[in-house]
Protein backbone atom coordinates (compact mmCIF):
# COMPACT_ATOMS: atom_id res chain seq x y z
CA UNK A 1 0.00 0.00 0.00
CA UNK A 2 2.19 3.04 -1.47
CA UNK A 3 4.93 1.78 -2.80
CA UNK A 4 5.37 3.43 -5.27
CA UNK A 5 4.22 7.04 -4.16
CA UNK A 6 7.13 6.16 -1.14
CA UNK A 7 9.66 5.48 -4.36
CA UNK A 8 8.86 8.49 -5.81
CA UNK A 9 9.16 10.74 -2.40
CA UNK A 10 12.30 9.39 -1.11
CA UNK A 11 13.68 9.45 -5.36
CA UNK A 12 12.80 13.10 -4.76
CA UNK A 13 14.66 13.21 -1.63
CA UNK A 14 17.76 12.03 -2.85
CA UNK A 15 18.20 13.88 -5.78
CA UNK A 16 16.88 17.54 -4.22
CA UNK A 17 18.29 16.97 -0.67
CA UNK A 18 21.44 14.48 -0.79
CA UNK A 19 22.27 15.70 -4.56
CA UNK A 20 22.90 11.75 -5.32
CA UNK A 21 22.94 10.34 -9.01
CA UNK A 22 19.65 7.55 -8.58
CA UNK A 23 18.19 4.80 -10.72
CA UNK A 24 14.55 4.09 -10.17
CA UNK A 25 13.62 0.56 -10.95
CA UNK A 26 10.10 -0.61 -11.73
CA UNK A 27 10.36 -4.15 -10.05
CA UNK A 28 6.90 -4.78 -10.32
CA UNK A 29 4.62 -4.98 -12.69
CA UNK A 30 2.00 -2.40 -12.21
CA UNK A 31 3.02 -0.10 -15.13
CA UNK A 32 2.95 3.02 -13.27
CA UNK A 33 6.05 4.45 -14.30
CA UNK A 34 5.40 4.45 -17.64
CA UNK A 35 1.79 6.28 -17.09
CA UNK A 36 3.65 8.56 -15.01
CA UNK A 37 6.76 9.30 -17.32
CA UNK A 38 4.45 10.27 -20.07
CA UNK A 39 2.45 11.90 -18.14
CA UNK A 40 5.04 14.13 -16.69
CA UNK A 41 7.23 14.48 -19.61
CA UNK A 42 4.64 15.20 -22.48
CA UNK A 43 5.43 12.08 -24.04
CA UNK A 44 3.06 10.56 -27.25
CA UNK A 45 4.35 6.65 -26.09
CA UNK A 46 5.82 4.86 -23.58
CA UNK A 47 10.38 4.93 -23.52
CA UNK A 48 12.66 2.88 -21.60
CA UNK A 49 13.94 5.14 -19.37
CA UNK A 50 12.48 8.95 -18.24
CA UNK A 51 14.75 11.42 -16.13
CA UNK A 52 12.40 13.07 -14.09
CA UNK A 53 13.73 15.76 -11.53
CA UNK A 54 17.20 14.88 -12.07
CA UNK A 55 16.13 10.77 -11.40
CA UNK A 56 16.46 8.32 -13.74
CA UNK A 57 12.98 6.02 -13.86
CA UNK A 58 13.29 2.93 -15.74
CA UNK A 59 9.84 0.98 -16.21
CA UNK A 60 9.42 -2.79 -16.17
CA UNK A 61 12.71 -2.96 -14.89
CA UNK A 62 14.40 -6.74 -15.07
CA UNK A 63 17.82 -8.21 -14.12
CA UNK A 64 19.65 -6.45 -17.09
CA UNK A 65 18.87 -3.05 -16.02
CA UNK A 66 19.59 -3.57 -12.68
CA UNK A 67 23.29 -4.75 -13.75
CA UNK A 68 23.30 -1.98 -16.28
CA UNK A 69 22.24 0.61 -13.42
CA UNK A 70 24.54 -1.33 -10.73
CA UNK A 71 27.85 -0.85 -13.36
CA UNK A 72 26.91 2.89 -13.85
CA UNK A 73 26.97 6.46 -12.73
CA UNK A 74 24.13 5.99 -9.98
CA UNK A 75 24.99 6.56 -6.50
CA UNK A 76 21.50 4.78 -5.10
CA UNK A 77 19.63 2.77 -7.07
CA UNK A 78 16.24 2.02 -5.55
CA UNK A 79 13.75 -0.98 -6.43
CA UNK A 80 9.89 -0.04 -6.19
CA UNK A 81 8.88 -4.15 -5.78
CA UNK A 82 5.46 -2.90 -5.07
CA UNK A 83 3.06 -5.48 -3.80
CA UNK A 84 5.11 -8.43 -0.83
CA UNK A 85 2.74 -11.15 -2.28
CA UNK A 86 3.86 -10.53 -6.19
CA UNK A 87 6.79 -12.66 -5.94
CA UNK A 88 9.82 -9.79 -5.66
CA UNK A 89 10.11 -10.63 -2.08
CA UNK A 90 13.69 -12.11 -2.09
CA UNK A 91 15.18 -9.49 -4.13
CA UNK A 92 14.60 -7.34 -0.89
CA UNK A 93 17.99 -9.08 0.19
CA UNK A 94 19.97 -7.14 -2.37
CA UNK A 95 19.02 -3.91 -0.81
CA UNK A 96 20.96 -2.48 2.20
CA UNK A 97 17.56 -0.99 3.55
CA UNK A 98 14.04 -2.28 3.33
CA UNK A 99 11.31 0.28 3.38
CA UNK A 100 8.53 -1.44 3.90
CA UNK A 101 4.90 0.05 4.31
CA UNK A 102 1.57 -1.16 5.10
CA UNK A 103 -1.69 -0.42 5.68
CA UNK A 104 -3.82 -0.07 9.07
CA UNK A 105 -6.72 0.11 7.85
CA UNK A 106 -9.35 -2.53 8.24
CA UNK A 107 -9.97 -3.91 5.05
CA UNK A 108 -5.84 -4.00 3.96
CA UNK A 109 -3.82 -5.39 7.58
CA UNK A 110 -4.29 -8.50 6.96
CA UNK A 111 -1.74 -8.07 3.91
CA UNK A 112 0.77 -6.40 6.00
CA UNK A 113 0.63 -8.48 9.44
CA UNK A 114 2.66 -11.27 7.72
CA UNK A 115 5.83 -9.13 6.99
CA UNK A 116 5.43 -7.35 10.58
CA UNK A 117 5.39 -10.59 12.53
CA UNK A 118 9.24 -11.67 10.98
CA UNK A 119 10.25 -9.10 13.33
CA UNK A 120 12.99 -8.20 10.90
CA UNK A 121 14.88 -4.64 13.05
CA UNK A 122 15.78 -1.25 11.94
CA UNK A 123 19.80 -2.45 12.74
CA UNK A 124 19.08 -4.87 9.90
CA UNK A 125 17.86 -2.60 7.29
CA UNK A 126 14.50 -3.06 7.62
CA UNK A 127 11.79 -0.10 8.44
CA UNK A 128 8.37 -0.45 8.64
CA UNK A 129 6.14 2.65 7.69
CA UNK A 130 2.34 3.28 7.77
CA UNK A 131 0.53 6.21 5.66
CA UNK A 132 -3.25 5.01 6.30
CA UNK A 133 -5.45 3.33 9.18
CA UNK A 134 -5.71 3.59 12.86
CA UNK A 135 -2.89 5.12 14.81
CA UNK A 136 -3.88 3.45 17.75
CA UNK A 137 -3.68 -0.23 15.29
CA UNK A 138 -0.44 1.15 14.85
CA UNK A 139 0.62 2.00 18.27
CA UNK A 140 -0.47 -2.21 19.77
CA UNK A 141 1.48 -3.79 16.64
CA UNK A 142 4.17 -1.19 17.62
CA UNK A 143 4.10 -2.54 21.52
CA UNK A 144 2.99 -6.58 20.78
CA UNK A 145 5.45 -6.93 18.31
CA UNK A 146 8.40 -4.54 20.08
CA UNK A 147 8.92 -3.12 16.52
CA UNK A 148 9.06 0.09 15.16
CA UNK A 149 6.20 1.36 12.80
CA UNK A 150 6.54 5.18 11.64
CA UNK A 151 4.16 7.10 10.32
CA UNK A 152 4.71 8.35 6.82
CA UNK A 153 3.68 12.28 6.89
CA UNK A 154 0.56 13.01 4.64
CA UNK A 155 2.30 14.50 1.32
CA UNK A 156 -0.39 13.99 -1.46
CA UNK A 157 2.54 15.03 -3.92
CA UNK A 158 5.26 12.76 -4.70
CA UNK A 159 7.68 15.65 -6.03
CA UNK A 160 6.74 17.53 -3.15
CA UNK A 161 9.67 17.58 -0.44
CA UNK A 162 9.14 18.82 2.39
CA UNK A 163 10.26 19.56 6.11
CA UNK A 164 8.80 15.91 7.09
CA UNK A 165 10.09 14.08 4.39
CA UNK A 166 13.21 15.49 4.82
CA UNK A 167 13.30 14.43 8.64
CA UNK A 168 11.70 11.20 7.84
CA UNK A 169 14.11 10.08 5.24
CA UNK A 170 16.98 11.45 7.32
CA UNK A 171 16.44 9.02 9.99
CA UNK A 172 15.70 6.09 7.81
CA UNK A 173 19.18 6.25 6.38
CA UNK A 174 20.96 8.21 8.34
Amino acid sequence: MGATHLTLLLANYLTGVQNKHIAVLEWNGHGDFDRFGVQCLGLKKPADLYGILGASYVPRADEDALIQCMGGKYQVILLDCGRIEEGKRADLVRCRTKLIIGSFCEWQVQSYTPILRERKQPRDGWHYLTAFGSEESRQIAERRLKLPIERVPYIPDAYEVTKETISLFGRLLG
